[in-house]
């Protein structure tokens, strides 16, 4: 895979005001707070807006998550080779892909 472009995580949402969260980081690669984007309720509620705030927020560790668990599935469906479920396997994997190359920005 790819090597990582983003800022590195973990993330986190803070509730910035009433009508805003925060999307920031700190720890070892920042030791002071690094903002990173801004997430506005303008539409929905504020719990939908705390939901999309906490969503991105998980970014960096889904995509970790999600190249993790593709190279799992690759590593066995080539030991394993093409069986009944080669087809649903084909599947997930080009999904896995795409959703990688997306949050890549490709």
């Amino acid at each position: 895979m790819n090597e990582q472009k983003h800022t590195p995580g973990p993330w986190s949402a803070t509730k910035q005001s009433k009508t805003s969260y925060r999307i920031d980081t700190a720890g070892e690669q920042f030791p002071e707070w690094k903002g990173l984007a801004h997430v506005f309720i303008a539409v929905g509620t504020e719990d939908e807006s705390k939901a999309n705030a906490s969503l991105i927020a998980a970014a960096p560790d889904m995509l970790a998550a999600l190249r993790a668990l593709y190279e799992h599935c690759a590593m066995i469906h080539k030991s394993w080779g093409d069986g009944d479920n080669s087809k649903q396997a084909n599947a997930a994997k080009k999904a896995g892909l795409a959703a990688i190359a997306q949050a890549e920005g490709k």
